[in-house]
């Protein structure tokens, strides 16, 4: 697990947070694609570099309000059979605003002796192994964070996605 803070240079979260884009939506960004399409896929090519293997793309997606956050991990939300020989390796979790009180990343799961938890610092990236079970604390105010998971081939949940292409996907779960 590793956090970074200040991860972004102001332009770029200038940038990211005047980006007009459908929050409800998945966004699929090609390993070979082009980063400078707008600024969440230069945000999301920024964090190729701490992947392992290699990967075909991305799915990232703006957690504006969870309903009802429960323990989950990112890989189930995508996908019912997913190879477990490609398994991604990390979770992505990018935080552009922080609530007024609140909303810390949990991770771990209710049976486990030891949960871990974070501040949601805006401009700060933390990223932890995709196996692992989060979820987000309630929180009051406005709290933006964007999730982002590299996929070695394409989640079952969706038609295969080419890894030179950038696309606007229909959101798989709640």
């Amino acid at each position: 697990m590793k956090i970074l803070d200040d991860y972004l240079p102001q332009d770029d979260v200038n940038a990211l947070n005047s980006l007009h884009i459908e929050y409800a939506k998945v966004h699929w960004i090609g390993a070979k694609s082009n980063p400078d399409t707008n600024a969440l896929t230069k945000l999301v090519h920024s964090t190729y570099k701490y992947l392992e293997g290699p990967a075909i793309g991305a799915t990232a997606w703006y957690n504006v309000r969870p309903v009802d956050p429960v323990w989950h991990n990112d890989i189930l939300s995508y996908c019912d059979k997913y190879p477990i020989n490609n398994l991604p390796e990390y979770t992505f979790i990018y935080y552009m605003r922080a609530p007024d009180k609140g909303g810390h990343l949990e991770i771990g799961n209710e049976s486990l002796s030891i949960n871990k938890t974070f501040e949601p610092i805006p401009n700060r990236l933390i990223y932890f192994d995709a196996c692992m079970q989060h979820r987000v604390q309630p929180y009051e105010g406005n709290r933006v964070s964007i999730g982002i998971v590299w996929w070695k081939v394409t989640p079952d949940r969706y038609e295969e996605q080419n890894g030179n292409e950038y696309n606007v996907l229909e959101r798989v779960w709640k």
